[in-house]
């Protein structure tokens, strides 16, 4: 299990637009409170981060962990830092839950609410990007970590960097759990080989994140186009504004479309 509280930093492999963690505090190997930086690199949109707390639990009569974060205002472990120019500071809650099954299989949920603060987006935009864009790509990012580990920046974590940590992780699971036997473990070793019979390398198995800043262009450009047509004459902007700016991000959204398709083909 590859908690994002027992290696919150590890957050930047699975979502694209978190750019860096920052650990804070680490009041245990399961507990930390940590700093992440969220990059949109959008127009009209601030850089993001959220200030957070962190806890994982051990559900042995579930064979499972839950992990729990929650954004802070402030903390007894540690100083909490102001917001960073030109950034954002958001609200967040989430919810992680690991169950081990039989067959070397697991069972993932997330429960999230996020509060990006983008004042102009209508509600719909908002919730398409924090509960259906990014959670996804997370989900996505994951489940193609687990398939392919070898040469991996999970692989590197948990063999190399800190291979203590989660040694201690794995021992847990095999004396709480008890789920994790040798047939299963074949069994996932097996799944990891390519058809070829190598393991894939790290080259083959980077994502181009296409699919997630295509899909939050267009919700930023809807958002942006709508707040300027409603704006545009309290502002008292040049007519010609609106024009220059509804060609330059459709093509924006031309260039990204033939990217994409270049990309899959």
């Amino acid at each position: 299990m590859h908690s994002p509280q027992v290696d919150p930093t590890a957050m930047t492999t699975y979502v694209q637009i978190v750019q860096s963690v920052e650990i804070l505090a680490e009041p245990s190997k399961y507990h930390k409170i940590f700093l992440s930086h969220l990059g949109l690199h959008l127009p009209m949109i601030s850089d993001r981060e959220m200030l957070a707390e962190g806890i994982g639990y051990h559900l042995g009569d579930q064979n499972a962990m839950l992990v729990f974060t929650k954004t802070i205002e402030s903390s007894r472990y540690c100083d909490v830092p102001p917001p960073k120019k030109n950034r954002v500071r958001m609200e967040s809650q989430m919810v992680f839950f690991f169950q081990l099954l039989p067959g070397a299989r697991v069972r993932f949920c997330q429960i999230s609410h996020d509060n990006l603060k983008i004042r102009f987006m209508p509600a719909f935009l908002l919730n398409f990007l924090a509960q259906g864009v990014i959670p996804m790509e997370f989900i996505h990012q994951f489940k193609k970590t687990v398939k392919n580990i070898k040469g991996t920046e999970w692989d590197r974590r948990v063999n190399v960097e800190k291979r203590e940590l989660y040694k201690e992780i794995k021992q847990r699971i095999h004396e709480e759990l008890g789920l994790l036997n040798s047939i299963a473990v074949k069994e996932v070793h097996r799944n990891q080989k390519a058809p070829n019979g190598k393991s894939p390398s790290a080259s083959e198995t980077k994502q181009s994140g296409l699919p997630l800043w295509f899909s939050v262009v267009i919700s930023v450009s809807v958002a942006s186009m709508t707040r300027m047509s409603q704006s545009i004459e309290s502002l008292r902007m040049p007519w010609f504004v609106y024009p220059i700016f509804l060609t330059l991000i459709s093509l924006l959204l031309i260039y990204l479309t033939f990217v994409f398709e270049k990309k899959k083909s």
